[in-house]
Order: C-alpha cells, then structure tokens, then sequence
C-alpha cells in the first residue's frame, strides 16, 4: 500500500497492489474496511458498507507500466491497459513523493501483471476476436499473397514523438478518478511488411481503425532500451 501523492494534496488517495488488481481507495479507512490485513488494530464503524475503489485495474489487462513522462515536480509511473471491451486502451498515472516509492510499487506492479499475465485462464491476457479479425484484414490487404501467414502481433503504448505525431490520441490526464479510454495499439508483423495500428470506437459503436505500413526491408535500426522500468525501443526505416 502507498499513498499516491497527487503533488502532496490535501486528499491523496491511496494505492493497493494485489495479485489481481491494481486498486485506489480515496482514505486509510477504506484501505482497511476492503483489506483487513492494513487495519491498525483499531475497530471499525459496524455495519459500515463496503468502500467503492476509485479505480480498478486488473492485472491481467495491463499492457505497459513504466516510469511516467511528466513535467510535474514529483514521481509517477504510467499505467496502461485494456478496457473491459478488449478494443481500447485505457491509461492513469500515479505520483509518490519520492522516486524510493515509485520504485518500490513499479516493482510490485509489474510483479503482478507477469504472473496474472502467465496464467492461460485470463481473459484480459488475449486479445479479442474483433480487434484480431481486423489485424488480419490489414494484414490481407497489405500482403494479399500472404493472407494465410501467422501474424506477430503486439500491443504497445506510444512514447516519445509517436505519441505526438497520432492525432487521434486522446489527451493525457493524470488524473487516477479519471481514466480516459481511448485508442488501441498494435504493432503487427508480416510477410515482408510491418504496421503500426491504431484501434478505437466509433461514436456509432463501430471499430475504427488507420494504420502506418513500413517496409521490413527498408529497416535500418533497432534500438531497445530495457534499463530498468523503461522498456522501449524505436525503430528506424528508410
């Protein structure tokens, strides 16, 4: 349990890692009410009902976690993963007042996810039929010669300028009451092509999606950074 420092407000809530879920409460009595085990010995209000978490994120959905990107004079991390419909990405960001404290809870956050992420039974650990129907359509399009290829796909979160350069991203909130549902994607690779993929709803309901085709053989860098809490990479194309 760590208090989520929101630049040191008044009321900062509180952030609970468990083996399933990722969970905010808004105080230090509702931590206790919904997890006996932090409650300090003293009783609580009977009949008392159960706190509602401000916010809820399974581990088993989460798509990327990393050291947030901010400008703000305090220590976040970045949380993303899918919505309950298996088609958007929904994202928060954390804040602690201290980088020990952002550490601490990056590493039981990522703990988390790889075992719920390992168990086969998780819905949340695959993509749904939809989102991969339309990847495959893409695919056939692209390289229709090799429509019955296996795909490597992959959901990634934008960083750096990709994430500036997709329009239709939704603007950033840090906001953890809040968490704004937005754009998938996927980087899926082919035959002799790769795509970069963005997925959404319509406001109609229907599935959106637009895609950037770069060339496998025009690849002429590929530079990962896998330091600590900061798993990325960029590729370069001719």
């Amino acid at each position: 349990m760590e208090v989520d420092s929101q630049l040191l407000k008044t009321k900062t809530p509180y952030l609970v890692v468990t083996t399933d879920y990722i969970v905010t409460l808004k105080t230090h009595a509702d931590v206790q009410a919904l997890f006996p085990k932090f409650a300090d010995g003293s009783k609580s209000e009977a009949y008392a009902p159960t706190p509602e978490p401000l916010l809820a994120i399974p581990a088993s959905a989460i798509v990327s976690v990393f050291i947030a990107e901010s400008t703000r004079p305090s220590f976040g991390i970045e949380v993303w993963w899918r919505a309950p419909s298996g088609v958007s990405f929904q994202h928060t960001t954390f804040f602690f007042s201290l980088p020990s404290d952002r550490d601490e809870q990056m590493q039981h956050i990522v703990r988390a996810m790889r075992v719920s992420q390992n168990d086969e039974k998780n819905e949340f650990a695959r993509r749904s039929l939809e989102v991969t129907e339309r990847l495959r359509a893409i695919h056939e399009a692209e390289e229709p010669k090799f429509k019955h290829r296996n795909l490597e796909i992959f959901p990634v979160v934008p960083r750096g300028d990709t994430r500036r350069d997709l329009s239709a991203m939704q603007e950033e909130s840090d906001n953890a009451k809040k968490a704004p549902e937005g754009a998938a994607f996927y980087l899926v690779v082919g035959a002799h092509l790769c795509y970069l993929v963005q997925i959404r709803r319509s406001k109609a309901g229907d599935l959106v999606s637009q895609h950037k085709t770069y060339g496998l053989v025009t690849l002429e860098d590929f530079v990962g950074d896998w330091t600590r809490h900061q798993e990325r990479f960029n590729i370069t194309f001719r």
